[in-house]
C-alpha cells in the first residue's frame, strides 16, 4: 500500500524461487517445531489455523507465484492501473522465468 499510494510504484513483480523451503514446510510441521521449542499448546491451537492457510498452500512455486498475482490483481485496495508480473528465479543460476506478463 504505501509503494502504490505514497511511492507512486506502477508495477509489482511477485517472485518465487526454485529450491523453496516453504515447499516442505506445513502447518503441522511448524506446529511441531514451535512444540519442540516449547511453545504452549494453547498458543499453538490459536495460531494452526492461520498457518494451515499460509503455509499449507504452498506445494509448488509456480502455482503459488501466480495465485499471489491473482490476489494482488483482485485486491480491491488497489487501482486497476497498477501491472502486476510473477516469475521464478532459480537461485543458483540465475535464471529468471517470468510466468505471468504484467495486465
Amino acid at each position: 500500500m504505501v509503494a502504490v499510494y505514497e511511492l507512486h510504484v506502477h508495477d509489482i513483480l511477485v517472485v518465487g524461487h526454485e529450491d523453496c523451503g516453504m515447499l516442505a514446510t506445513t502447518a503441522d510441521s511448524l506446529c511441531a517445531r514451535m512444540q519442540e521449542r516449547g511453545v504452549a499448546e494453547a498458543a499453538i491451537a490459536a495460531v494452526r489455523p492461520k498457518l494451515k492457510t499460509w503455509a499449507d498452500p504452498i506445494g509448488n512455486v509456480e502455482e503459488s507465484v501466480c495465485t499471489t498475482v491473482q490476489q494482488l490483481r483482485e485486491n480491491p485496495y488497489l487501482p486497476k492501473d497498477i501491472n502486476v508480473y510473477g516469475a521464478v528465479i532459480h537461485p543458483h543460476t540465475g535464471e529468471l522465468v517470468i510466468l505471468n506478463e504484467g495486465k
